[in-house]
């Protein structure tokens, strides 16, 4: 089952809203196809696949081709290689680093905290969980207001804890969120004069 299935996306908005049941912290979760472009890596794939190609006619002898034919082969090889690396994210992990990919998460989490107003709670009291689903990376980053509350190490061990188990990703996303539930109870507990300011249904970017 994909993690964009709707009954998916529900068991998330429900575990959002049982969260937030037991602090004043907004919970917003965030899933990204990808967070980055990877072009260069689909070139790549492409360049290595015409220059097998040609290997391939060049020095098989079980390989005949008009020498008329040779680029043309080799130019349909390249953007077939090319289109395909662009839909398996297998290929891409392969010709980028973790480093790399890593960077790019942090940065696209960055911009969805923005995008999708995770600051703009009344007491800046929010908290994103983003979810790259090509990567399979995930970045937690809190407001200001949590920030004075809650250690960044407490962070690490709810991704450590949700998405270090090998569970499937829509298991880990339902746990992540709520690990945050239990991390934010005590340190920011729930009053009466606490509203739901963000929507709880997860963003599909």
């Amino acid at each position: 089952m994909s993690i964009r299935d709707p009954g998916v996306i529900a068991r998330i908005e429900a575990a959002v809203a049982a969260a937030e049941e037991k602090t004043s912290a907004e919970v917003v979760v965030a899933i990204a196809r990808s967070s980055g472009g990877y072009r260069d890596a689909d070139l790549l794939a492409g360049a290595i696949a015409s220059l097998a190609a040609l290997s391939l006619i060049v020095y098989s002898p079980h390989f005949d081709v008009r020498h008329g034919l040779v680029l043309p082969i080799a130019a349909v090889v390249f953007l077939a290689a090319t289109a395909l690396s662009s839909r398996l994210p297998g290929v891409r992990r392969l010709l980028t680093t973790s480093a790399r990919r890593r960077r790019q998460v942090v940065l696209a989490a960055k911009l969805a905290f923005f995008e999708e107003r995770v600051a703009a709670t009344r007491d800046r009291l929010a908290v994103l969980l983003y979810v790259s689903l090509e990567e399979g990376e995930v970045e937690i980053l809190s407001d200001t207001g949590l920030d004075a509350r809650v250690p960044r190490e407490t962070w690490r061990a709810v991704t450590e804890r949700a998405f270090g188990s090998g569970a499937p990703l829509e298991e880990a996303v339902v746990a992540g969120i709520n690990e945050i539930g239990r991390a934010l109870a005590p340190l920011v507990p729930k009053t009466v004069e606490d509203r739901d300011e963000l929507p709880n249904r997860p963003r599909i970017r």
